[in-house]
């Protein structure tokens, strides 16, 4: 279609006369818009013509063996045509075409187009829809810059580092490869004879390493929650006993995460709608400036239709595609009844990418509500974009069509910095989220550790226990709360002094009444015997030797009481020193039972366990004292009217013996049972009522415990359990008793 396009131009004139005006012609309707981005060179001449070649051009060759020459050794046909793309590794897109006319001479004459990708120019903002889907893939190389460096000199390059125009800034002469850092930027360099390539991308900074850390951290706390949660399964229930210290944390992380997810959103929304009115701004200032260059070359038409031309634009298309690479941004020009009339970007329409029809909405609001400005959101494909509307007029103030600026050259861009933007929020909102968790945690640990150092303290304190001041130097409500816990535990050592000294003062008081009374009871028959011996005396009565010898019976009987009462009290408040060693406890039993075996009125039953020997950790003569206590204390239990049954059985259980001593005498009545431990405390007639309280002390001392069961007038139990060592066992029962 070119060929005949071309040869009706030229049929009827002379071609090389004329070279100029196809030259132009060609430009106009066949390399305009996208063709901007090559730098197109046409030349005309015959087969037998010259063509000037090299750096001064003073090289004289044959034009066709030359076009011929590179198309053969470089070149590979498009299919269908007769264009070649050649591949001579110079670093741009290089496309020579040829189109032949004969011209029935003898001579045929050549039209040769070489296109070359121009590395200056680049129209910006050429949309990812016009690009082949296979390529989308390749999104990822955006982030790199490559130029490739031709005899040291650039001829191509990409990015946003800033290459220098020649490469010896970059090179080293002793290797072919090379990394090296400049510019915040990391390069790899290779070099093939006179062939350089670098490619670049951007260094890792430590905000970038800090957000992935962010993004790492995250997901591994997620995942290892959400996997402790599917493996324990914890019960739902324990949340609500939550400690001070765990409410105070989690109260803290959700607030904090709260309160930074929602400036998290409200920020990344406010700066979302100050890009949008920035872009939309730019848009208006792109459509005010847009509209001044129109209004001076169009505002004197009086009709406009999409044949325009003037002596310096070939086409209102060429015209809009010149205004676009100055103002950087898609213009289209609807008429009146919303039909495309021109564009700069002819690309999207004719690969029906979007209609050449005015939106709908756009065309009501401009015809039909005569609105002065309309802006939208438009969509072609998956992209959207703002596109905003005005009414073009001539001089004459009449309508002559519809201006449109889409904003997709820059849809990307906005893209781009609101993702950006995005990223960096929630880099930054989950750096902080981390630090102020860690942060949340170590507070509430730094405020709660002086209540869990209140808490241990009145833990610790007990009656009779020395506890110590709690030391703390703030002057809060938490300072106040130690201070009265100090004057508290002053209180309390005070108070329990006075107790001390007041339970001491009582049972000693307690415990003199009670020698009095002892020593009083033999006194009075005392005193009464010798006031008899003194009157028998004086009265000389016969038989006087036999009444001394009487009354001497009976002082030595009251006399020797008297120091048993002394021994017993003695030996309650002295308490001596034990001497605890590995003791046969079955043997200590039976030796004691021994003494009490003959009792009148009394039998005993016992029950020995199948072992020979059962040893435990104790004093001996301690142990004697035990069982002659219980032993005496059973049968003083037992009526005289009654026949008395003792039963004592030893049995083990685990690692502990027990001893068991039971009488069927009248029990103990329960409202007595609290106080039976006490010293001074009996329910007999005479005694001294210490002898339980010392068989409680000597079963503590030994590590182990004494406990009774009483039933009134059935009888009564009492147990004591040791630590048990070992045993020896032995065949069968031992006799009974």
């Amino acid at each position: 279609m070119m060929k005949a396009d071309i040869f009706a131009q030229a049929d009827g004139i002379k071609i090389q006369e004329d070279v100029n005006s196809v030259i132009t012609y060609l430009q106009e309707n066949y390399f305009a818009g996208y063709w901007g981005n090559f730098n197109v060179n046409i030349i005309l001449c015959r087969n037998d013509g010259p063509l000037r070649i090299g750096p001064g051009r003073d090289n004289l060759v044959n034009c066709f063996e030359f076009f011929y020459g590179r198309t053969k050794k470089y070149g590979h046909q498009l299919t269908g045509t007769e264009f070649y793309f050649i591949d001579y590794q110079a670093g741009r897109a290089y496309y020579i075409g040829k189109l032949l006319f004969d011209t029935g001479h003898g001579t045929t004459n050549g039209l040769f187009i070489e296109l070359f990708s121009n590395v200056t120019i680049f129209q910006s903002g050429y949309s990812e829809l016009l690009l082949d889907r296979k390529f989308r893939g390749y999104s990822g190389l955006k982030d790199y810059s490559f130029a490739k460096y031709i005899n040291g000199k650039i001829v191509l390059n990409s990015g946003e580092f800033a290459y220098n125009k020649e490469d010896d800034d970059y090179i080293d002469e002793n290797n072919d490869y090379r990394y090296f850092n400049s510019g915040y930027y990391k390069h790899v360099l290779y070099k093939n004879g006179n062939t350089t390539i670098i490619i670049s991308r951007k260094r890792l900074t430590t905000g970038d390493m800090l957000a992935s850390f962010a993004y790492l951290f995250t997901f591994i706390l997620l995942f290892t929650n959400l996997l402790l949660l599917l493996l324990r399964r914890p019960d739902l229930q324990k949340l609500r006993n939550l400690n001070f210290r765990q409410k105070l944390q989690l109260s803290f992380i959700v607030i904090l995460l709260f309160s930074f997810t929602l400036i998290g959103v409200v920020v990344t929304s406010l700066t979302i709608n100050q890009y949008k009115a920035k872009h939309s701004d730019t848009i208006r200032e792109k459509l005010n400036s847009v509209y001044i260059e129109l209004d001076n070359n169009l505002a004197g038409e009086r009709n406009l239709s999409n044949d325009w031309r003037n002596d310096t634009y070939g086409s209102l298309n060429e015209f809009l595609v010149g205004l676009s690479n100055i103002f950087n941004t898609d213009i289209n020009i609807y008429d009146l009844n919303g039909h495309l009339m021109a564009t700069s970007r002819e690309e999207i329409y004719y690969r029906n990418l979007t209609s050449r029809r005015m939106n709908i909405m756009a065309f009501i609001n401009m015809e039909t509500l005569t609105k002065s400005e309309y802006i939208q959101t438009e969509k072609v494909g998956r992209m959207d974009y703002l596109s905003v509307y005005v009414p073009f007029f001539n001089a004459d103030n009449k309508l002559l069509a519809y201006l449109n600026l889409p904003y997709f050259r820059m849809q990307s861009i906005l893209a781009r910095e609101i993702s950006n933007l995005v990223v960096v929020v929630i880099n930054f909102t989950l750096l902080l989220i981390l630090v102020t968790m860690g942060f949340a945690v170590f507070l509430s640990g730094r405020l709660t550790s002086p209540l869990s150092m209140l808490g241990d303290g009145l833990a610790s304190v007990k009656l009779g226990r020395k506890v110590e001041h709690l030391s703390y130097r703030g002057t809060d409500e938490i300072g106040d709360l130690v201070r009265q816990y100090n004057r508290m535990v002053d209180e309390l050592d005070i108070s329990t002094e006075k107790l001390t000294n007041s339970e001491r003062e009582y049972a000693w008081r307690e415990m003199a009444k009670q020698i009095a009374h002892e020593i009083k009871n033999p006194l009075t028959p005392m005193k009464l015997n010798v006031q008899q011996l003194l009157k028998s005396w004086k009265d000389k009565i016969p038989d006087f030797d036999k009444k001394l010898e009487i009354f001497s019976k009976n002082q030595i009987e009251l006399i020797d009481n008297l120091s048993s009462i002394a021994s017993a009290f003695s030996a309650f408040a002295k308490m001596p020193g034990t001497s605890p060693g590995l003791v046969n406890l079955l043997e200590q039993v039976q030796t004691t039972l021994e003494l009490f075996r003959n009792t009148s009125n009394v039998n005993f039953r016992v029950q020995w366990p199948h072992e020979s020997k059962v040893f435990i950790y104790a004093d001996k003569e301690q142990l004697n004292g035990i069982f002659s206590n219980l032993f005496k204390n059973s049968i003083q239990a037992i009526p005289q009217d009654r026949q008395g049954l003792i039963g004592v059985s030893l049995e083990m259980k685990g690692d502990k013996v027990i001893i068991a001593v039971e009488d069927n005498g009248t029990g103990i009545p329960e409202p007595l049972q609290k106080k039976l431990f006490t010293p001074n405390f009996t329910t007999k007639s005479s005694g001294t009522g210490l002898g339980l309280s010392i068989v409680k002390k000597y079963v503590e001392g030994s590590r182990g415990r004494v406990w009774f069961e009483s039933e009134a007038e059935k009888g009564t139990t009492f147990y004591i359990e040791f630590p048990l060592m070992y045993t020896v066992e032995k065949p069968g029962e031992s006799p009974a008793v």
